[in-house]
């Protein structure tokens, strides 16, 4: 009975679906960019005349090409001499820093859509001029090892090194002297022994790594450099220069690691791959691994995922030997694995169409949608959801304004990508025009005639295009047609008309285009089917085209396209042929989907047919008679679908079987409280997936520590669960077994996210009201926030914890049914302030979005903590915005905020509103702009947080803060208030803080600030994209925003270096109980702003300001549910600024 049931739904949904069926179709009209800008640096002293970014398009013409600089439209005339354009090529004349260095893309239109191109980045090479101030000398004595500091300027892309005598640029040393190595990366002299006769003055000079044309550059101060001379002692090797744990880099990048020793008799370098065990493995392929002379440099080239693990370098001299491990990890921007290539969509209005795409990526990414280069947004018609490493977008009732071209792009940490790929949709757009004869011809005209395209009629059809194009080559001929009109006369044909293809096209009143139809060319296959298939194979049979035979058909071509993606077999069947093999398939056939289509004898094409189609020989959907048929067929249907609809739930209430097959049976289960008997319920012995609601399967998950916690006897709670049938008698039994009151629970817990089902959850909140948990079990019950919204709560908690009222808070969620009455009663049970608002927001985290707003309002009802939605609304715009410019660097938000948010933007009464520990200007920092709330973008402010340290430690606030004030970018307010700060570094803090208020046209006036004053204008270069200086980053790895180590069995041992300063964020993700951290194998200091929580399987360790009595190696440790014992250890040194230059 339940699998005629399943068989019954099936038909049902078939039978509601089947009319309204929609298939993409392959012809894309819109602008392609069939080439792409390329990223250029500059080298300022070798300038070419001009710099040309390319752009072309080879989709059909009219074509219009426009450029963007960083995000804004380029006026072609906002420079001299002005931009040009060749076609879509952008020219530069006499490229200039100041005024051409940015980010570019091409955008490229056309009467279907619009596209974007991924972006270049147009940038100048540099160096600084070393530090003036004078060198101390460096002594060393005969045989022993020594070091000369180069103290590289700040440059880009990168520096080339050489070492020479003081007054000479003939370089001091010779590359084939084992005995002296300049670093690669660094500059720095090393010496394996030192000689009387190295005594000398030394200087470090400097050139652009752009090739040999590029000039020498800078001297450093001189470096005196005295060697004693004694009786050379004999020394074990002594490794000075090598990676240290771990080193950083992007894929396709090139990786330089470096090695070098000091010992008597000098040491001989080698270099080994292991893995995680120490086994030797094979390096990369020797064409993309380089070894310096001795082995003191190892280059990897065109770096690739498989390439990461552990490299070994070791040095060996007489006296012993010495070796150093070194992590190699490779991070990746993210990849598109599954695009939007042949996902064009022709639909009728008030349809629904859904793309998806699958990337391949390091970490998470942000995903956003483009149409026609203007970001969408959720909400209303449009749905968008994400799942693993793949995203769909849905548009429900699409209209005529939704025609045009879609792009997907995705971010992560290490770069963005847009879709090369793109997906276009002619909603409303006429199919196929209708029986296209030439009525008339002659030497030098042709006259067409044609029938409107099915389903429309002359009131609907906004106008039609008939063009000649020449079989010979030639210009096309192509004239416009009146909406009323269906014949046309083509002048101006050079010899007889039989020369030419006609074709006919028609548009709706909206003007959108439909497509083309070739006059001669043959309608769809008919009756494609699918004959026979296996793995790797598929065979393909299907009739002639309607008012076609095999006489005048010159040919098929039949097609297999992967439905995931990135595979398509095409392959050419004669004209007497109406079957195919398509071989090579990779897997079951069933992962493919297949099309067919004809050609004439004159070699004009048909549209293609897709299996599964059921096409006429118009080219339409469904032939003349069916809309006839549907008339009085579909209300017949939907009669005998009801019908069907109360047959299945009385079988499913007569047999027990709700919530098995039944997709209405929550419907019941909420409404009327029923339940199904069970009877269908899998035999005792049955262990199985789990079948929960996703909701309830997250809430077990996120409190499993509450119910650890607060269960005190679990054996009641697993007894009731075995009365109940709820889980396996083998799961139980398991759960029995073990010996301690938290292991007990935390089994519970697992074993229900694991096995259990609806019912078996219900059970357990049962069973913890019989335990008089009633408000575990409430919160267990709920929806739970949206993980953007619970990334808010969390983001802000601490200042939540601190300053949110309770008592009214909580009168509040009580008052409107948000916290039932035993919710309300557990939090104001807590002893403290803080703890019952730390209560609040854990068990907020249950609750749905819309009660959220209902928190939101209760932090307004008291003028103490109105300030408190401030963060939630500045950073909630991102989920209010309607559609939005993509500004080329990051999104650019520019949003209209609700009345009841608004009021709370401006009606606070104190001047100034502390939120998350800084001082905000609730007039004058919230972004208001003409009613509107404007916010930095994300890559800007990543930027700015990245670089802050430098900022606050080398800018000059006065001249910022004058320029900044003087442009109108920082109120009369904000600027008082950062004036009044009693040190420099302070104001320099200040300033950064209060621009991430601004917008990114604002921080542009930012940037004009630090290039008012030569000692503070190469701090504009710390916001250029440095890709290529990326691949020369020093051996650790400057932490910017936070260390992730998520996998114990690879990263633990791992290394980093952050400056002083700094916040540090350590996660361990997993399933892990009783965690704890340490620092150097103690106890974590007290008062010294580290953070620890637990959410879910995540353990998080933030340190608020990295300081040098931080640093060292901490550990987290913890237990397995099964008992084992797990430890990971990150080391962290602490740095100053500085050093990361």
């Amino acid at each position: 009975m339940a699998c005629l049931l399943r068989k019954c739904w099936l038909l049902a949904v078939v039978l509601l679906l089947s009319p309204w069926l929609a298939q993409a179709e392959e012809l894309s009209l819109a602008a392609s960019l069939g080439l792409d800008p390329n990223t250029v640096i500059l080298d300022p002293f070798n300038l070419e005349p001009e710099v040309r970014l390319p752009c072309s398009s080879p989709r059909e013409a009219p074509i219009t090409y426009s450029w963007r600089k960083d995000g804004q439209p380029l006026d072609l005339n906002s420079r001299q001499p002005p931009y040009q354009m060749d076609a879509g090529e952008l020219i530069i004349r006499f490229p200039e820093k100041s005024k051409d260095e940015g980010f570019y893309e091409c955008v490229a239109s056309n009467a279907h859509g619009v596209v974007i191109a991924r972006h270049a980045n147009l940038t100048f090479a540099y160096s600084d001029p070393f530090d003036p101030a004078p060198r101390p000398s460096v002594s060393g004595s005969q045989g022993e090892g020594a070091v000369l500091q180069c103290q590289k300027p700040v440059s880009f892309p990168g520096l080339i090194f050489f070492w020479v005598e003081s007054g000479s640029l003939a370089p001091a040393f010779a590359s084939t002297d084992q005995r002296v190595y300049a670093s690669i990366r660094t500059g720095d002299l090393y010496f394996a022994r030192a000689e009387p006769n190295d005594s000398e003055d030394y200087q470090c000079l400097v050139r652009l790594a752009l090739g040999e044309k590029s000039p020498l550059q800078h001297l450093s101060p001189t470096v005196s450099f005295s060697v004693t001379a004694q009786t050379p002692p004999q020394s074990a090797p002594f490794l000075v220069l090598n990676e240290g744990n771990s080193i950083s880099s992007m894929a396709h990048a090139t990786v330089l690691m470096e090695g070098f020793a000091y010992g008597n008799p000098i040491p001989t370098l080698s270099w080994r791959r292991v893995d995680a065990q120490g086994n030797v493995v094979a390096m990369p392929p020797a064409a993309r691994l380089t070894m310096e002379n001795f082995n003191r440099a190892l280059t990897i080239t065109d770096i690739e995922e498989a390439d990461a693990g552990f490299y070994e370098v070791t040095a060996t001299n007489s006296l012993g030997t010495r070796s150093q491990r070194t992590q190699l990890i490779v991070n990746r921007r993210p990849v598109f694995s599954k695009g939007l290539s042949h996902n064009n969509y022709h639909l009728l209005l008030g349809e629904t169409v859904t793309w998806e795409v699958a990337w391949e990526s390091s970490g998470a990414v942000d995903v956003f949608w483009l149409h026609n280069t203007m970001t969408l947004t959720e909400g209303g018609r449009y749905r968008m959801t994400e799942t693993g490493n793949t995203a769909t977008l849905q548009i429900r009732d699409v209209t005529h304004e939704d025609s045009g071209t879609y792009q997907c792009t995705i971010t992560n940490m290490y770069g963005r990508k847009t879709s090369t790929s793109f997906a276009e949709l002619r909603a409303g757009a006429p199919s196929y025009v209708r029986h296209i004869r030439l009525t008339e011809s002659g030497s030098n005209y042709a006259v067409l005639s044609w029938v409107v395209p099915q389903g429309f009629d002359s009131d609907d059809i906004g106008g039609y295009q008939v063009r000649a194009i020449p079989k010979s080559g030639g210009d096309t001929r192509t004239i416009d047609v009146g909406s009323t009109e269906t014949t046309a006369r083509i002048d101006g044909l050079n010899g007889v008309s039989g020369g030419y293809t006609y074709q006919v096209r028609a548009k709706n009143d909206k003007g959108t285009w439909g497509p083309w139809t070739t006059f001669g060319a043959p309608s769809y296959v008919r009756n494609m089917r699918l004959t026979e298939s296996g793995d790797g194979y598929a065979v393909l049979g299907w009739d002639v085209p309607q008012d076609f035979d095999s006489s005048t058909i010159g040919g098929y071509q039949a097609q297999a396209t992967r439905k995931s993606g990135g595979d398509t077999k095409t392959i050419d069947v004669g004209p007497g042929e109406t079957t195919a093999r398509v071989d090579g398939l990779n897997g079951n056939s069933d992962g493919y989907t297949y099309r067919v289509r004809a050609k004439n004898d004159e070699g004009a094409w048909g549209p293609w047919t897709k299996f599964g189609e059921d096409r006429g020989g118009s080219g339409v959907r469904t032939t003349g008679s069916t809309n006839t048929l549907l008339a009085w067929l579909l209300p017949l249907l939907f009669v005998l679908l009801l019908l069907l609809i109360l047959l299945c739930c009385c079988c499913c209430l007569w047999l027990g079987l709700c919530g098995k097959y039944c997709p209405c049976c929550t419907c019941w289960t909420r409404c009327f409280g029923g339940r199904g008997t069970g009877k269908s319920k899998p035999g005792p012995g049955y262990i199985g997936p789990a079948d929960m609601d996703k909701h309830h399967r997250e809430m077990l998950k996120l409190y499993r520590p509450d119910a650890v916690k607060h269960v005190k006897r679990p054996d009641r709670v697993a007894m009731h669960l075995s009365s109940t049938n709820a889980l396996p008698d083998s799961v139980i039994k398991n759960i029995t077994n073990q010996h301690t009151q938290d292991g007990y629970n935390r089994k519970i817990v697992d074993s229900l996210t694991m096995y259990g089902d609806n019912e078996a959850f219900n059970g357990y909140c049962t069973a913890l009201r019989k335990d008089k948990l009633y408000w575990l079990a409430d919160t267990l019950e709920g929806r739970g926030l949206s993980v953007y919204r619970r990334e808010q709560l969390m983001q802000h908690q601490s200042v939540l914890v601190e300053r949110m009222d309770p008592d009214i808070t909580l009168a509040h969620l009580s008052k409107r049914k948000v916290f039932t009455s035993a919710m309300t009663e557990y939090v104001a049970s807590a002893h403290s302030r803080e703890e019952q608002n730390r209560r609040i927001i854990h068990l907020l985290q249950s609750r749905n979005d819309d009660e959220f707003s209902v928190f939101l309002d209760a932090l307004r009802q008291n003028q103490s903590q109105a300030h408190l939605v401030e963060p939630f609304i500045l950073s909630g715009q991102k989920k209010q915005q309607s559609q939005v410019q993509w500004n080329g660097v990051g999104k650019k938000t520019i949003s209209t905020v609700s009345t009841g948010e608004k009021e709370a933007f401006i009606s606070q009464q104190s001047k100034q509103t502390t939120v998350n520990g800084g001082l905000y200007f609730t007039d004058d920092t919230s972004g208001m702009v003409n009613g509107q709330v404007v916010r930095l973008s994300v890559y800007r402010r990543e930027q700015l947080m990245q670089h802050q340290s430098i900022l606050v430690e080398r800018m000059d606030p006065d001249i910022t803060l004058a320029h900044l004030s003087k442009r109108k970018v920082f109120t009369s307010a904000m600027t008082e208030y950062v004036a009044s700060a009693h040190s420099r570094e302070e104001k320099n803090r200040r300033i950064i803080h209060l621009l991430q208020s601004r917008n990114d046209d604002q921080f542009s006036v930012f940037l004009d600030a630090l290039r008012q004053n030569q000692s503070q204008a190469h701090l504009v270069e710390l916001f250029n994209e440095r890709e290529i200086f990326i691949n020369q980053q020093s051996k650790q790895t400057t932490i910017n925003k936070g260390l992730f180590f998520s996998d114990a069995s690879i990263k633990s041992g791992a290394s980093a270096m952050v400056q002083i300063g700094q916040p540090v964020i350590l996660e361990v993700n997993g399933e892990v109980d009783d965690a704890r951290w340490l620092l150097n194998d103690g106890p974590l200091p007290q008062n010294k702003g580290i953070h620890v929580r637990t959410s879910g399987r995540t353990q998080e360790l933030k340190i608020d300001a990295m300081t040098p009595d931080l640093a060292g190696t901490y550990t987290c440790q913890g237990t397995t549910p099964e008992g084992a014992k797990l430890s990971c250890d990150i080391n962290i040194t602490s740095m100053e600024s500085q050093m990361t230059l």
